[in-house]
């Protein structure tokens, strides 16, 4: 069994806690930037669960220097719900999120064809968290 296939219900218990904060928001009294990182977090946990072999090949490296780290977060968040471990989650899914992307060269992902990934990975590209001619990490 791979890695995100270890995860699959810790993947699917963070994306239904984040879709249930999303719904509060209102309540919450979140910034403009909080629920943007939950629809990260929620659209790439929920690509996680729902592809894990499509990541478990194309997320090597951050599999590699992140894996441990990342399964004791996402277990950390699921328990101790706090800013420093949204942070750290949303962080960390990005992280994946841009290696998948740029393990499909220098087009990246078909976002035609990628629905909500593809619209994060635009918007990460548009905030210049990546450059989007040269495709690597700024």
């Amino acid at each position: 069994m791979g890695f995100f296939s270890q995860l699959r219900d810790d993947l699917e218990h963070v994306e239904r806690k984040i879709d249930q904060i999303k719904v509060d928001r209102d309540k919450s009294g979140l910034s403009h930037w909080k629920p943007e990182q939950y629809e990260l977090i929620s659209v790439v946990a929920f690509s996680m669960f729902d592809e894990p072999e499509l990541w478990e090949e194309r997320c090597l490296f951050n599999i590699h220097e992140q894996g441990d780290k990342f399964k004791k977060n996402i277990k950390s968040f699921i328990n101790n719900f706090s800013d420093a471990t949204i942070e750290y989650l949303y962080f960390s899914m990005v992280r994946f999120l841009v290696e998948l992307d740029l393990s499909y060269g220098p087009g990246g992902i078909n976002f035609f064809e990628s629905g909500k990934l593809g619209r994060e990975i635009t918007n990460l590209k548009e905030k210049g968290i990546f450059n989007l001619k040269e495709g690597y990490s700024r």
